[in-house]
Order: structure tokens, then sequence, then C-alpha cells
């Protein structure tokens, strides 16, 4: 009867070890589900960007550690010059295509894990990057801007449906000048302003504001 009592002592212990090895492989694999899901819903499904919700909250967190650290950072929005026309003249799947090109190439210039680049709403991009002084953000305006007009014509597939250019409006959120608790929407409405210069001054161009 010992033996037996032992035996099923050992049964019972081994199956209560497996549950809870099932139990946390349980846990881990709902933890993997729901960073997957989290990704998703802040990510841009036809660029592969992340969406405006996505990119707001990485601009939160990156203005954040810039206030923490009294550094600058950039904060820029760029729109795709005439592109309702571009829509209206090719086609729309050689819209979709025009918005991946240009998140790409706006992307290959922000390359870096602290830099951000979202895609904000329909033909326009919201771009963060740490800098250290005003001058820096325009050469990294200046950059964006010429890797959208340096894409050409021509699509990766072959297909050609015009050139691709972008206007670029910048801010630069400065601790001595903006202070310790700037919000981004007014860093954003104020990148969105000098957009809208930039579109009156003729496009393909880079305002800071």
């Amino acid at each position: 009867m010992l033996a037996a009592a032992l035996r099923a002592g050992a049964f019972v212990f081994a199956a209560y070890a497996t549950g809870r090895v099932l139990s946390r492989r349980a846990r881990a694999g709902d933890e993997r589900r729901i960073e997957q899901l989290r990704r998703e819903c802040g990510t841009d499904m036809l660029t592969g960007l992340l969406n405006r919700r996505g990119g707001q909250e990485k601009a939160e967190t990156m203005l954040a550690m810039c206030r923490r650290c009294e550094k600058p950072m950039a904060v820029l929005m760029a729109d795709i010059d005439h592109f309702k026309e571009y829509n209206d003249a090719h086609g729309h799947l050689a819209g979709d295509g025009a918005l991946c090109r240009v998140g790409g190439a706006l992307q290959s210039v922000l390359a870096r894990s602290s830099d951000m680049v979202c895609r904000f709403g329909g033909e326009e991009f919201l771009l963060c990057t740490p800098c250290r002084d005003t001058a820096e953000a325009m050469r990294q305006a200046a950059r964006l801007r010429r890797a959208v007009e340096e894409l050409g014509p021509c699509a990766p597939d072959g297909c050609c449906a015009g050139p691709l250019t972008v206007s670029v409006g910048v801010t630069v959120y400065s601790p001595a000048r903006d202070g310790s608790a700037p919000v981004l929407q007014d860093l954003v409405s104020r990148a969105d302003r000098a957009l809208y210069i930039a579109k009156k001054n003729g496009r393909n161009c880079v305002v800071l504001l």
C-alpha cells in the first residue's frame, strides 16, 4: 500500500508540474499574441510604417526622453506633392505604390532606432529625429526631400507613372525655447504650418518654423 501511495503521490506531483509548465507556456503564448496585436494596431498595413497611432506613441516617448536629457528633437511633416493628380492620372494602384516608395525613401534616411517615420494620414508622413541643432534638422529635411526626388518615375517592378516629390515642414523642440513640458501636438501643428508654407512656396522644398 505504501508503494501504491508513493506512486499516486508521484503522479499527482507530475501532473501538477506539467500543469505549471503548460500554464507558463500558455501565458507566454498569450503575451506574444498580445504583443503581435499591439504592433499590428500601430502599423500601417499598406506601407509597413507606423500608423498615426503608433507614430504618436513613439514620438511621445522620444520627446519625453529628449526632455529629460535636455536635447533637441526635430519634428517634420512631409507631404507628397500633387498626389491627387498623380492618383487621377495613373490610378489608385500606382498611388498605393507611390506611398510605399516614398515611405521607404523616407525611412532609408531616418533609419536609426532612435528615429521615427509614420504614415500620418493620406499622403502625409510624420517624422521625428533627435538632433544637435536647427542646422542638423534642416540637413536631414533636405536629405529626405532629395531621397524622394531621386526615386525617379519608375518603380522597381518597371511600372513608370511619373516623378514624385515631397514638401517638408520642419520645427525643432528646443529645451531653451520650449521649456521642460512641450506638447507633441503643438510641435506637430508647428511643423504642419511650415509644411503649408512649403506648399505655398511652390512645393518640393523645405521650410523651417
